[in-house]
């Protein structure tokens, strides 16, 4: 190798360390439908159990939501809470569980799948971005309700 093809590779290495030293790591922040996002993490222990934990966090776009109510549908079942931080226990399962968090005023966040059987502890972090879409009052909208026969 000659010495200008060693100062090629060197700058090529100290840019490519660069380059990719630079990069933010937000591998398990996944975006949805709309502007919102979420973070999923789940740990597996050795030890059997039936049940699986699941820890949600809330977080609201606009910076004066602190705390605003929020529904969490796991399967069939319903949580609420009025706090930015929500626990609760689900049964394992070789089914597909899909996890739907949704607070008044902003855009609804459904998770991806997730296969309970072989893990302990779910989080999920969410970060619910402000619907700004207009609310229909149909009293307002003077439509006519009925049959249209004559």
């Amino acid at each position: 190798m000659s010495m200008t093809q060693i100062k090629y590779l060197i700058i090529l290495l100290t840019l490519t360390i660069l380059t990719f030293g630079c990069i933010k790591s937000t591998s398990n922040l996944l975006s949805t439908y709309n502007n919102s996002t979420y973070s999923l993490n789940t740990a597996s222990k050795v030890s059997p159990t039936d049940s699986v934990k699941v820890n949600f966090r809330f977080n609201f776009s606009d910076s004066e939501t602190s705390v605003n109510p929020v529904q969490v549908n796991a399967g069939c079942s319903v949580f609420k809470t009025t706090e930015n931080e929500l626990a609760f226990m689900i049964g394992k399962s070789d089914m597909p569980i899909q996890f739907k968090a949704t607070s008044i005023g902003y855009f609804s966040i459904e998770t991806v799948p997730i296969i309970t059987n072989e893990v302990d502890e779910i989080s999920i972090e969410v970060n619910f971005s402000e619907d700004d879409r207009p609310m229909v009052h149909c009293e307002e909208s003077n439509f006519i309700q009925g049959s249209f026969d004559e």
